[in-house]
């Protein structure tokens, strides 16, 4: 079995859109590139349709992830996209999802592949207009400057805290090319020379101190609460909040499964989600067409992910939990990471 994992993901064009059939023609042959060059890679094949909503996208990508059950020391991320130069058709969050969720398994990416005509080149305001000349409109006098793709993708994984931290670089072009035409300059980004590159490094996560991690808990509950209640649009804001929940929700999970699996001593403060997931199955059974499950070690992650799936970040059932969580925590006197296993 292959110790390396290859992640790629590549556009699919509708075939409704111009020039569908050259692009999609030009992805698969540089996905052939790809198979031929990383053959001694476990390759990982992830089709994003480029008219698909980010909602569709993101659960692509993470059925994706979810079947990779092996664990594997090194990834090569592979973006592999064409259409108009300078543009990428794969959303960065696609990225950002994969790094996050390499990281948490701590594997570490040694490169992410741009293949991608003029993915590494930033475009003048004058190139800009000649690309939209046809949208032309008095809006057009405030056109500006345009950042490579990849050097905005880099800008949002250096500000990415992840489980373990990354290094590694983004290699692209620097032109508009035809895959079968530059085969040697693929292959030689493939293996890490060649090209233009920007360098990746992401922060590893540091648990906070205790006084640190009741503060950041209630101050985002209560930000999610007020954002709930006043139907307000969600924000950068908003995001930082929901994000510090959901690790809080992991670190319980992950306690949680060690206690079932291994029988180690849960933390008292985690017991509110295991109750609610308890509780969880108890109304899924009393359903009459439902299977009948008990909570074990084998379906404890898939049924935690049904309980969140039916109970949304703001949801009353995840604040229960949560209150109860801290509540729990502030009646202890933690000398050490609360995160930590005894």
């Amino acid at each position: 079995m292959n110790n390396k994992l290859c992640i790629i993901i590549s556009s699919e064009y509708a075939t409704s859109a111009t020039d569908s059939t050259l692009w999609n023609d030009e992805v698969q042959a540089d996905l052939n590139i790809v198979k031929a060059i990383l053959h001694d890679h476990e390759l990982v094949e992830i089709w994003i349709p480029v008219d698909a909503g980010l909602r569709k996208v993101n659960k692509l990508v993470k059925h994706s992830l979810d079947n990779i059950h092996t664990y594997y020391p090194t990834c090569h991320i592979v973006l592999n996209t064409h259409g108009i130069p300078g543009k990428c058709d794969l959303k960065h969050e696609i990225t950002q999802m994969i790094v996050r969720d390499l990281s948490q398994r701590n594997t570490i990416i040694i490169q992410i592949t741009a293949l991608l005509c003029d993915g590494m080149t930033h475009q003048t305001t004058e190139q800009v207009l000649a690309q939209n000349v046809h949208r032309m409109n008095l809006f057009s006098l405030n056109i500006v400057p345009k950042a490579a793709s990849m050097n905005v993708l880099q800008q949002r994984l250096n500000a990415m805290v992840t489980h373990i931290a990354q290094d590694f670089k983004i290699r692209g072009f620097t032109y508009a090319y035809v895959p079968e035409n530059a085969q040697d300059e693929v292959i030689g980004i493939l293996k890490g020379h060649g090209g233009q590159t920007y360098t990746v490094s992401t922060q590893a996560y540091i648990a906070p101190s205790p006084d640190q991690y009741i503060e950041e808990l209630t101050c985002s509950m209560q930000l999610v609460m007020e954002y709930r209640n006043a139907n307000a649009k969600p924000d950068d804001n908003y995001g930082r909040a929901t994000n510090v929940l959901g690790a809080a929700l992991t670190s319980m999970k992950d306690d949680i499964q060690a206690h079932i699996k291994n029988g180690h001593p849960l933390a008292s403060e985690n017991q509110p989600l295991l109750d609610a997931i308890e509780n969880y199955v108890v109304q899924q059974n009393m359903n009459p067409d439902a299977v009948k499950q008990s909570l074990n070690v084998q379906n404890f992650n898939s049924i935690y992910k049904r309980w969140l799936k039916d109970n949304k970040v703001y949801s009353d059932e995840r604040m229960i939990v949560l209150e109860n969580h801290l509540s729990l925590y502030l009646s202890l006197d933690y000398k050490t990471d609360p995160t930590s296993v005894s």
